[in-house]
């Protein structure tokens, strides 16, 4: 059933799990499409932290 999901469909999951604090990177693993809809919600935010 994923396989057959229309992008459009799957980045509204990706939104509503984003809201309800799953962690979005363990979706990526279930499968390859879900991999690339959830990739730019991972690294939409960059932190860099200062070893001083």
């Amino acid at each position: 059933m994923a396989a057959t999901l229309p992008y459009e469909l799957l980045a509204q999951i990706v939104a509503y799990l984003q809201d309800t604090g799953i962690v979005i990177s363990l979706c990526t693993t279930v499968y390859r499409q879900w991999q690339v809809a959830f990739e730019p919600l991972i690294y939409s935010k960059l932190n860099v932290y200062s070893a001083d």
